[in-house]
């Protein structure tokens, strides 16, 4: 896969906290690499997560989805309670059972993942006990 050479530049002002938040994100997501962060960001609203330390690559992506479930699922929950508060009673029944059948489809997702990260840690820390980490 070739690679497109970037040529472009972006500038944006940015207060202080945004800065740290941004920066602190790219920290995690992508060694800090802050152009990667945000690139990935606006063009697919996720971020590949990228580690230097290879014992932990397997853990960051299970990890990072685990983080993203969460949020969609709340987003769900937030949008079933607002359609049930805004709409008329015989309205609400299609959109709400829809609604919910979409956060079950999420949060079945959801226990997947957990129990991935869960066994990944599992495994990480038996293997760290093994060499003295």
């Amino acid at each position: 896969m070739s690679r497109a050479i970037k040529v472009r530049r972006c500038y944006v002002r940015l207060s202080e906290e945004d800065y740290a938040e941004i920066a602190k994100r790219a920290a995690l997501y992508t060694n800090g690499n802050i152009s990667r962060y945000i690139t990935q960001i606006a063009t697919t609203g996720e971020v590949k997560v990228v580690t230097k330390e290879p014992r932990f690559s397997a853990l960051a992506v299970p990890m990072f989805d685990f983080i993203q479930q969460y949020k969609k699922i709340g987003v769900n929950y937030n949008q079933v309670v607002h359609s049930i508060n805004t709409m008329k009673l015989t309205e609400k029944s299609d959109i709400v059972i829809n609604a919910l059948d979409s956060l079950s489809e999420r949060t079945d997702r959801l226990i997947e993942i957990t129990q991935q990260v869960k066994k990944l840690f599992e495994e990480h820390r038996q293997e760290d006990s093994r060499h003295g980490h």
